[in-house]
Order: structure tokens, then sequence, then C-alpha cells
């Protein structure tokens, strides 16, 4: 049994995010599915930690996920479905495919969906976006590595082209269809990509932003680039934790994107998909995991999905990732993989 923390001291704020958390991360009327429906990609970002090994997910996975829909429909309020690589559009046929039957499906069970993508938004044009948004998809997070050629550096084309160009045109469209209420239900997040190369470029893309893009359209996140276990980590530089660097460079993108939402919890405490019970990946080979930046770790190859739409766990790895809402640790709740258990021998 999963046990909160019982203290007789807890102030009624924590007794309350508790309980929301718990019920979020156990309830069966919710499920998270994260779907990589190819981990093949245009891209070859220098700091990306995928090895690019696996296609596109094949057809018997694809039903499978379909069956898991099905299966699943009589209980489910709400059923999420992000999009991730690879890149995603890549495999855009499965994408929508899917898309349009989760749409069917809630529909009749008047289940709340949720689909979101995470792209680079170099393929998102202009006639994608509409049929996109026609399948269901209602959220984007795009990253950008500052402006112009800074980004180009180090978010190239896998034939080593740039790619800033093209993916700002199809931010522009995006702004465009917005405001011309084609994409009026839409939202896209821009994941501002910063490290001690970029600081002015970065600076240069947050006016170019508050100047050709609106806070009605577009909310932002800054993220201070990472080694995430990829071939060329230690390779290029980055802000240490806490540096004051970044925290000053924070500070003045904030600045200039005042108008802008910031990208934010909904709540007091983040808590990662990865933690949930109720929540999972499904990578285009078939395997089920937890989380999707360890795709490496043996500990995140938790079952398998089958062609009927069940699901063959492995217990021992599954119970693992249970650890963050056993502890209640907001660290853990944030991201369970740094003090995940090792597994048994």
């Amino acid at each position: 049994m999963i046990q909160a923390r019982a203290h007789s001291d807890l102030s009624s704020k924590e007794v309350s995010w508790q309980s929301r958390v718990l019920f979020d991360a156990l309830t069966d009327d919710k499920l998270e599915l994260t779907l990589f429906p190819t981990e093949h990609c245009n891209f070859r970002c220098t700091y990306c930690y995928e090895d690019f090994s696996i296609g596109r997910m094949s057809p018997s996975v694809v039903g499978g996920v379909k069956e898991l829909i099905r299966n699943r429909s009589a209980d489910l309020s709400q059923l999420q479905i992000s999009w991730f690589g690879g890149e995603p559009l890549i495999a855009y046929d499965i994408v929508l495919d899917i898309n349009r039957y989760a749409s069917e499906i809630s529909a009749k069970n008047d289940i709340e969906l949720v689909i979101g993508m995470t792209t680079n938004g170099y393929a998102l044009s202009e006639v994608r976006l509409i049929e996109l948004y026609g399948s269901g998809l209602r959220h984007y997070q795009i990253s950008l590595d500052g402006f112009g050629e800074a980004h180009d550096r180090t978010r190239l084309r896998a034939d080593g082209k740039g790619t800033f160009d093209v993916i700002w045109s199809n931010l522009l469209t995006y702004e465009r269809l917005r405001n011309d209420g084609i994409l009026n239900q839409s939202e896209a997040l821009l994941r501002l990509h910063v490290h001690p190369e970029n600081p002015e470029s970065s600076l240069e893309l947050a006016r170019a932003i508050r100047e050709h893009l609106s806070p009605a359209n577009f909310s932002y996140l800054i993220k201070n680039v990472g080694y995430y276990g990829g071939k060329n980590d230690g390779k290029f530089d980055i802000f240490k934790h806490g540096a004051v660097e970044f925290a000053d460079l924070k500070s003045q993108i904030n600045e200039i994107l005042s108008p802008f939402m910031p990208d934010s919890p909904g709540s007091d405490v983040h808590v990662c998909y990865a933690a949930k019970a109720n929540a999972f990946t499904v990578r285009a080979d078939g395997r089920v995991g937890k989380c999707t930046v360890a795709l490496q770790n043996p500990r995140n190859d938790i079952g398998s999905i089958n062609s009927d739409g069940s699901i063959t766990f492995d217990g021992k790895r599954a119970g693992l990732w249970l650890h963050a809402i056993q502890s209640l640790s907001q660290d853990d709740l944030a991201c369970p993989l740094p003090n995940l258990p090792q597994l048994a021998p």
C-alpha cells in the first residue's frame, strides 16, 4: 500500500497538495500516453541524447495503441496523448491516424481528450497545422536555440544545414492562423534553449518574439541546455547549476517577454509524468516505459504493448517508478530518475 507521510504537524496546504498529487497520479479514470510514432529525426542537434536506431511504429504497435484506447474508453474521464520522437512529424500519417481514432472514441464516450506534440517545428507547414488541428491536436512545444545563425550552430538538419529560417516562418504562419480564428483553441509553448555561447542571440530571439508573435498565441519556457547522456556530452559548454550568468540571462529574457506568459506548473508542486502510475510511454518498437530521457536505461523498459491493446508489464521495473509517490518528495515528484532505485539482482 502506498502511504503518504503522516505527521501531525502537516499544514492544510501540504495535505491539500499531497491529496491532489496522489489522486492525479493514481486515479484510473485518467490515462497519459506519450507516443513515439518514429524514433528517427530530421535533425542532429549537438546535445541530443537519442541514437535514432528505431524507425517507424509498426502497424501492429499502432493497432495495439488504438486497442488500448478502445479498451480503456469505458473507464476514462480524461485521455492525454503526447507525441514525441525522434521527430513525430516524420511519421505524420501515424499521428493523424491515432489522433482521429482517439477523437472518435473520446466523443462517443464523453472523454476529455488532450493532444499535444513536442516537435522541432521544421515540418509544421500551414496544411499540416490545419490538418492536425482538425484531428484534435491543440498543444505544441517547439524549441529554439537563439536567433538565426546561433540557433543553426546547435539545431542542425541531418545533412548539416541550418533550420532557423524554416521554423521561424512556420511560427509566423501559426501566428497568422491563430489570429484568423482557424486554430482558435490551439496554443504553443516556445522552449528557449540557452547556453554560454548564445546569450546575445537569445536576447535577440526574445526581442523578435515580442515584435512578431503575440502573448495570446504563445507562452515560453527558458531551459538551460544540459548533458543528457548523448555522445557529445562534455564537448560543449553549459551553465552550471546555480550559475549567476544563467540567472542574469533568464532575468533579461523575462523582462523582454514580460507581456508573455512563462510556462509554469498548474499548482505549487510539479509532478513529472514519469512519477504517475497512470502515465506511460509507448516507443516505436512497442516497448512501454516511463521516461522520455532515460531511453537507454534498462529500468525504463517496464513492459510491452500487445496487438490487442493489453500491456505485459515487468512488475519489478514498473514498481521502481512509484518511489516518488511513495515518498512524496517534491524533488522526486519533479523528476523521479535521479533517485530511481536500482534493479534487484
